[in-house]
């Protein structure tokens, strides 16, 4: 199955300007330094071209602002010498998302009567529970999470993975209509968890990178199929730019 990268990908320098990537998931291009000083490169190159044919040029359209200053030290390499954003990319960007994919809140689409919509009194119900959760759950687990239905805004990347990780695989058991969605979503918490270990085997490496791979290619059987096929790939983008870096 292709995966499809929007025009903001690093990657959209690889094919036409009119028209979108597509790669096999299984054997998505490594993200190395070479093709972010390319896209960088390319990025700058337009700005000033299209500056100067008075034609409006997004700064941004590879998530690339220009090349750091830091890029002039031989001792460093982009971007192997930087550990991945993984706060950021997943318990404040995907966890979020997938939420409000749930709760029909992801984007201007219609989620209605799709089998892994939560109806608003089903997901009251889980806020509340979310938030009694933490009467019994040890201090030693992290921060106490909040009503995560009405209360949202208090949401912080620690409060998101302890719900994720610890609260939300029993909440959330059978909620969906089909449970298949339930099952994707405990296919992503075993990943998630197995990132968090502090030594890995070179077979749970390979393990994770199949089972990211299986993740997004489901997501997209499921979504992009189920749903519509104008779905932007918000969602799954967290997760592939993960695969990049393997």
């Amino acid at each position: 199955m292709l995966h499809v990268y929007n025009q903001r990908s690093p990657y959209s320098i690889l094919a036409s300007d009119d028209a979108l990537c597509s790669f096999v998931s299984q054997w998505l291009p490594r993200l190395t330094g070479a093709i972010q000083s390319m896209c960088t490169s390319t990025m700058e190159s337009h700005i000033i071209h299209g500056a100067s044919k008075g034609s409006p040029v997004c700064p941004n359209q590879y998530s690339i602002k220009g090349f750091p200053l830091l890029s002039t030290l031989s001792s460093l390499s982009f971007p192997v010498s930087f550990p991945y954003d993984f706060m950021h990319l997943i318990w404040t960007n995907l966890i979020p998302n997938l939420i409000h994919f749930w709760t029909g809140k992801f984007k201007d689409i219609s989620h209605h009567n799709e089998g892994y919509m939560l109806a608003p009194t089903v997901w009251e119900a889980i806020g509340k529970a979310t938030a009694n959760a933490g009467k019994t759950i040890p201090a030693a687990f992290g921060s106490r999470v909040p009503n995560i239905a009405s209360e949202k805004v208090q949401m912080t990347a620690e409060t998101h993975s302890i719900w994720m990780l610890c609260i939300a695989p029993t909440l959330l058991k059978g909620l969906f209509v089909c449970p298949q969605y339930y099952k994707h979503f405990m296919q992503l918490v075993r990943l998630l968890t197995l990132c968090l270990k502090f030594k890995m085997t070179q077979d749970e490496v390979g393990d994770l990178e199949r089972g990211f791979q299986t993740w997004v290619q489901k997501y997209e059987w499921y979504v992009f199929l189920v749903a519509s096929r104008m779905l932007s790939d918000r969602l799954t983008v967290y997760i592939t730019n993960m695969i990049h870096c393997m």
